[in-house]
């Protein structure tokens, strides 16, 4: 099977299963930054665009620089974050991380397989 989509905001925790964070933090203010604090995704809706080019610019971001991109609430109530997210926001204070203040480190994710053709040697 060949076509896998890509999830593009996974909780980088380091090791074990990835963590989705909802495309709703970019929705409801969360930026994607990089290493200098810097949106990177050089489209004209930026965070908010579509799931493909999100997670493409993520893992190009990544490759050019070598190093983490953030999910940033910054420009948010801090409450408003913690009420409208609490598992993702109870997922991050358990590593240590406070949704609403912290730089938050994503990567893309494999998420589903989307099909393809089941083919043997011979086609």
């Amino acid at each position: 099977m060949e076509f896998v989509q890509f999830y593009p905001t996974a909780l980088d925790c380091g090791e074990g299963r990835r963590f989705l964070l909802s495309e709703a933090l970019r929705g409801e203010g969360a930026r994607l930054v990089n290493e200098d604090g810097k949106e990177f995704i050089d489209d004209r809706v930026g965070s908010l665009s579509s799931r493909d080019r999100v997670a493409r610019a993520i893992a190009l971001e990544i490759r050019r620089t070598g190093a983490r991109v953030y999910l940033k609430f910054d420009r948010t109530d801090s409450d408003f974050v913690h009420t409208r997210f609490p598992l993702i926001s109870e997922r991050c204070r358990l590593i240590g991380l406070d949704l609403a203040k912290d730089r938050i480190p994503v990567v893309p994710a494999a998420h589903y397989v989307m099909g393809g053709v089941w083919t043997d040697l011979i086609g």
